[in-house]
């Protein structure tokens, strides 16, 4: 199994310091087309991935990802 995370990339958002300190990086995101969650993949054959579920998220979506196999994955969520 492998977990996959939608998110913005926060390296790039932090680059321009006045529009970081600005306001809300969920407010940066207002607009522009992205989907935040959570993406499963069976990867039993790793030429050829299969998504098996996908879970939308508020805000920048999911950090904080735990997984150590067995039944569930911990995530955590920064709302919007």
């Amino acid at each position: 199994m492998l977990l996959a995370v939608n998110g913005p990339s926060m390296w790039t958002m932090q680059v321009d310091a006045q529009a970081y300190y600005s306001g809300s990086p969920a407010g940066l995101l207002k607009g522009r087309q992205y989907t935040a969650g959570v993406r499963v993949y069976d990867i039993a054959h790793p030429e050829a991935p299969r998504e098996i579920a996908f879970m939308a998220t508020e805000g920048m979506g999911p950090h904080r990802i735990w997984y150590v196999g067995g039944r569930y994955a911990y995530v955590s969520i920064q709302g919007p």
